[in-house]
């Protein structure tokens, strides 16, 4: 017969702040194991906290599966039922977050987190956080933080993954009040509360690429060209920035400085007075297309008269290089 050690039996049956973060790592780190309470964590600390939350004189040990955790067994039938009158009773891929008063979201959460979350800082300086658990319980999980925290995620259905302001936004949330609550200092600091975004060295500032391309497609050439000369690296970036900051695709600007050089190359035929009736026809058709043109270059704020100047001297070249 196991011999019964003393344990607080009515702790989860009282409200407090301490009470709610142990529930909230209980929902990840409890078993019932055959009538037996077994609170198993990879953190010591973590069971050490439980162990003296609940008052017990039974002795925390290494896991007898043989894996790098610790377990903390209390045989204790009260507690038993009032850890199942909260939800624990049924496997953790089932158990779904409780209801309770919301003044105590923030230990709940905050138990549950040290209790399973990850903290990974990138070589920028950026934190990515990961928690994984069942979907029933991240759901409202999640929700609970972008009602009280700002969080400003949607819940995929799998794990929770945050991205760095997300993550500040966590860690805000669930670890103030320290002093009213128990909390793992350690986790706490994995956290870079100090991130601040730089732009690297040698990257182009987007307007300056922005006007490079600008200049490049007036003179008519090919988008291929344009890509090595103003430092983008794919057609696609390019594309999306410019009808960003511009207003219109590259492709159209280029078509458009196109039309102006050979605009200007029938206005210097006709100059020379070497035109008969079916080029005056074509000079006629061009100055109807003309008015198009600079019509939709208006609405995307283009500097028409700039364009013009720069195919100007692009259809010289190109017309004394025939």
């Amino acid at each position: 017969m196991v011999k019964k050690l003393n344990v607080n039996e009515n702790f989860f049956n009282e409200e407090s702040n301490t009470m709610f973060y142990v529930l909230g790592a209980a929902f990840r780190c409890y078993t019932n194991n055959y009538g037996s309470n077994v609170f198993r964590s990879r953190h010591m600390d973590l069971v050490e906290i439980i162990h003296s939350s609940l008052e017990c004189e039974q002795a925390i040990r290494a896991d007898p599966r043989g894996k790098k955790s610790y377990v903390l067994e209390v045989h204790d039938k009260a507690l038993r039922h009032s850890l199942e009158r909260w939800g624990l009773a049924v496997d953790k891929s089932e158990r779904k977050f409780p209801v309770f008063d919301a003044e105590y979201l923030r230990y709940f959460n905050r138990g549950f987190f040290d209790a399973v979350g990850r903290v990974v800082t990138t070589k920028l300086g950026k934190n990515f956080t990961t928690i994984v658990f069942n979907p029933y319980f991240l759901d409202v999980f999640n929700k609970s933080l972008q009602n009280c925290a700002g969080i400003n995620r949607e819940y995929n259905g799998k794990d929770l993954l945050y991205g760095h302001y997300n993550s500040i936004k966590l860690h805000n949330f669930i670890y103030n009040n320290l002093d009213s609550a128990p909390y793992l200092a350690w986790k706490k600091e994995l956290f870079n509360l100090d991130y601040k975004p730089t732009l690297p060295e040698r990257a182009v500032p987007c307007e300056k690429k922005i006007e490079m391309a600008k200049e490049l497609l007036s003179r008519g050439l090919e988008v291929g060209k344009v890509l090595k000369k103003s430092g983008y690296i794919s057609e696609t970036g390019l594309m999306l920035t410019f009808k960003k900051y511009v207003g219109i695709l590259p492709v159209e600007l280029k078509r458009f400085a196109n039309f102006c050089i050979k605009y200007h190359f029938w206005n210097m035929i006709g100059a020379e007075g070497a035109m008969d009736f079916s080029a005056q026809k074509r000079l006629a058709q061009l100055e109807d297309e003309k008015r198009g043109w600079e019509e939709k270059m208006e609405k995307a704020k283009i500097d028409i008269a700039q364009i013009y100047e720069i195919t100007k001297d692009e259809m010289i070249k190109r017309y004394l290089q025939q």
